[in-house]
């Protein structure tokens, strides 16, 4: 079980540099933006729109290495006050909730990227085929389905 989690881990940290490229990306694009806008009065049409495919794609490749290095939100005002045999069967749950929420997500979020792919959607002001950035979505949340069930819950007053 170790070693998937440490493929995972190692496949989230790629994601997790993708993720970090995007966001350059997005400043770097931005401020080209601005600089066309108000030195040669005319901004790049398209902008928005990739800044907007972009941030959701930064967004979704990072999520998996936020969950595996706990650094996601997590609320433990009841469940660290509970004693041990119950707190494994409220993670038990809680884990199990998250498996079915990601593969609910990725499920649904693959069929509407195959529905762009097939039907080769584009955005409106740059014709950037939509597919490639919707396939991040589930990639992202299959992988969060698979560490969710990899990882063991932690009780935030132990530590561990």
């Amino acid at each position: 079980m170790q070693y998937f989690l440490r493929k995972c881990t190692a496949v989230s940290r790629w994601l997790n540099y993708l993720s970090a490229a995007a966001i350059s990306v997005i400043a770097c694009l931005v401020t080209l933006s601005v600089v066309a806008r108000y030195l040669f009065d005319a901004p790049f049409r398209f902008t928005e729109e990739l800044v907007g495919l972009l941030m959701s794609a930064a967004l979704f490749l990072a999520l998996p290495l936020a969950h595996i290095e706990r650094r996601d939100v997590t609320v433990t005002l009841i469940t660290d006050r509970l004693p041990r045999p119950m707190f494994r069967v409220v993670a038990l749950l809680a884990q199990t909730i998250v498996f079915f929420f990601c593969c609910a997500v990725a499920w649904d979020a693959w069929h509407r990227a195959a529905f762009a792919l097939r039907l080769n959607l584009k955005t409106e002001a740059a014709s950037l085929p939509l597919a490639p950035w919707m396939i991040v979505m589930p990639v992202s949340f299959a992988l969060l389905a698979i560490v969710a069930v990899l990882l063991r819950p932690r009780r935030e007053k132990d530590g561990k």
